[in-house]
Parts: structure tokens; C-alpha cells; sequence
């Protein structure tokens, strides 16, 4: 029994490992702006997945986040979707809640912080953490918060009171939070307050 040496092609091994040579290469010298776009590309399918699935125990389905020490929770139906935040910039005599403006694939959204919204900012850094696109018919608002967790059920019609002295809203009768979970603590926003407050205070 015989066999036959593989003849290898290295004219063909050279050019291959010349096009991959320089597809690494344009991959490093890739677009900033590029490179953001696809990292929230990415990070908008994964929560796309993750707001698809079925919750295990019936019940509203309530997307939990954290800013600062504190965990929330809010309705999905009010979140479009949910990307990485980076910056935002800034406008001229906008509130202190509004953090600025940002292109989220073309579209302008105004950005607010929700530490600075509900009185607990810390000493940390806004330029980062998570942004929840939240949605009330065609409007749309940025929320900037910590990080983002998980997808769970919750009974939103068995909620207590906030605790007394919790900044709930503002002085012109916006609600912001609808009462706290009492299995786990978790703070309810109501993100419909939170657009529509800030959509009527824009066009006024």
C-alpha cells in the first residue's frame, strides 16, 4: 500500500495569510464611531433577547436595574430598548436632571439621570452605565442608569408605599416612583411620568 505526499499550495498559504494580515489591520484602524455603533448594535440585540423571554411566575413583567445602592424595577412595556452609555452633550439652561443630548442611530434623544431625578446622586461618574429608552407612544427619553440585571415578574398592584422622605416626584404634581415590592425591596419607576413630564416641560 502506497500513499501520496499532500502537496501543499504555499503561494496560496502566503496570500491567504496576507488577507488575514490586513484584515486585522483595518480591524485596529477601525472608525471610533464605528466601533460604538457596533458595540451597541451588540448590546442592543442581547437586551432585545433578554426582554423576549418569558418570565418564570406570572405577573407584570419588570425589567431591575441599580443606580447606586438601590435596586428599581420598571414596566418593559415603557423601555424600547436598553445600550451602553457613554456621554452626552450637554444644553445650554436645561434642568439639572438632564444629563444632555446624544445620536442614538440618528435619532436625538434628550438624556436624564435618574440619581440626579430622584435627589440621590453620589460622587460617581455619569459618563458611563447603561441608557433605557423609554417610550410613551412616539415619544422617546433617555434614562440614564447604573447597570442593568434582569428580566422578572412582579406584582405591580400588591406595591407599598415609598418610605417617608422618598423624593417621589416634583413640586407640580409629577410621580416618579409608584411604590417599592415588598418581597424584594425593589423601587417601581413609573417611566410614563418620567417621558411625559419631560416631553410637556420641552414644548413649554
Amino acid at each position: 500500500m502506497t500513499t501520496q505526499a499532500t502537496q501543499i499550495d504555499w503561494t496560496a498559504v502566503r496570500r491567504r495569510l496576507r488577507r488575514d494580515q490586513q484584515a486585522l489591520e483595518r480591524s485596529k484602524s477601525m472608525d471610533p464611531e464605528r466601533l460604538e455603533a457596533l458595540f451597541r448594535e451588540r448590546a442592543r440585540k442581547l437586551m432585545e433577547r433578554h426582554l423576549n423571554r418569558e418570565p418564570d411566575v406570572a405577573g407584570e413583567t419588570v425589567l431591575v436595574f441599580a443606580e447606586g445602592r438601590e435596586k428599581y424595577a420598571i414596566d418593559v412595556a415603557a423601555v424600547a430598548e436598553a445600550v451602553p452609555f457613554l456621554s452626552a452633550t450637554p444644553l445650554p439652561a436645561a434642568s439639572p436632571e438632564v444629563l444632555g443630548l446624544i445620536n442614538l442611530r440618528g435619532e436625538f434623544l434628550t438624556v436624564v439621570s435618574l440619581a440626579r431625578l430622584l435627589g440621590t446622586q453620589q460622587e460617581d461618574d455619569e459618563q458611563n452605565g447603561y441608557l433605557l429608552v423609554l417610550r410613551v407612544g412616539d415619544a422617546r427619553l433617555g434614562l440614564r442608569v447604573g447597570t442593568v440585571e434582569r428580566i422578572q415578574s412582579l406584582r405591580l398592584d400588591e406595591l407599598s408605599p415609598p418610605p417617608d422622605g422618598a423624593d417621589r416626584g416634583t413640586s407640580d404634581g409629577a410621580v416618579y416612583i409608584k411604590g417599592v415590592s415588598a418581597d424584594d425591596a425593589l423601587i417601581v419607576i413609573d417611566g410614563s411620568t418620567i417621558v411625559s413630564h419631560f416631553l410637556n416641560a420641552g414644548e413649554s
